[in-house]
């Protein structure tokens, strides 16, 4: 076959990242879920049982790692918010300051 699959190692930012700071904080989420039922989950909390909101503050550099410990993969839509893709350096991925801005990523299973 005369094409090829795109993976996100081969994304690039046409321009420059405006915001370069390093993150202030961490957070690692846990994509858990039901497969019986198709029903996902945090860290394997039902939404009806979550007591307090993931909080993200405006203007913060946050580093959020997304686990999925399912067998499904699932695509991540944080609303109203855009972040830069990290792929680990041994990838191989484009220049730093370039990385791909998105709003929505895939996370394959057993993927972080």
């Amino acid at each position: 076959m005369p094409h090829r699959v795109l993976v996100y190692t081969d994304l690039e930012s046409l321009e420059a990242n405006p915001d370069t700071r390093a993150p202030e904080r961490e957070m690692e989420l846990h994509l858990t879920s039901n497969m019986e039922r198709y029903m996902w989950s945090f860290d394997g909390i039902k939404f009806s049982e979550v007591k307090d909101p993931i909080l993200f503050h405006q203007g913060e550099r946050l580093r959020l790692t997304l686990v999925n410990d399912t067998m499904m993969p699932h695509p991540i839509h944080i609303h109203g918010m855009f972040f830069d893709v990290v792929i680990d350096k041994a990838t191989g991925m484009g220049r730093e300051d370039h990385k791909p801005h998105k709003h929505t990523i895939v996370v394959k299973p057993g993927e972080n």
